[in-house]
């Protein structure tokens, strides 16, 4: 039996990025409620991979600092459910914080949100990898650059 897509899927943003009037997303056209809506999938995970990095790196280094920030309980959430997923998912404790954090540990950070919010993963492992990807640009290169072709400092 397929299930109908959830209201995240529909609207290409499947971490439920809600609208912000001070910045628009690279591929946002606009709203459903609260919700931003996005033109492709790619614009709508790219945008997650970015919020979640974000906050991330502001502070939120840990899987409990991260689900009050990113779910907290007054919108509703189970935030304690949320850090235990993101702690199982990513492979540390609730408390760790963990920090510079790599690609992999934003996949499977990503995963743990894609699975709270939408109850399952619906995109290929190729596609969360390309999301971090593009939503990555500072981070070096194979070649040597800063990602966005410039030479790194020697």
């Amino acid at each position: 039996m397929v299930s109908e897509p959830t209201r995240g899927e529909r609207n290409n943003n499947p971490f439920d990025i809600e609208v912000n009037p001070r910045f628009k997303w690279l591929g946002q056209t606009g709203q459903d409620g609260p919700f931003c809506t996005f033109d492709t999938i790619e614009h709508g995970l790219r945008a997650g991979f970015l919020d979640i990095w974000n906050a991330w790196k502001e502070g939120y280094n840990s899987p409990a600092k991260f689900a009050h920030h990113y779910a907290p309980e007054a919108d509703g959430n189970d935030t304690a459910a949320y850090a235990v997923k993101i702690a199982d998912v990513a492979g540390c404790r609730i408390g760790d914080e963990v920090w510079p954090i790599s690609r992999d540990f934003l996949v499977r950070v990503a995963c743990a949100c894609l699975l709270m919010e939408q109850g399952h993963i619906a995109y290929t492992q190729r596609q969360l990898y390309q999301a971090a990807i593009d939503a990555e640009p500072w981070l070096p290169s194979v070649e040597g650059t800063d990602g966005y072709g410039n030479p790194l400092p020697t």
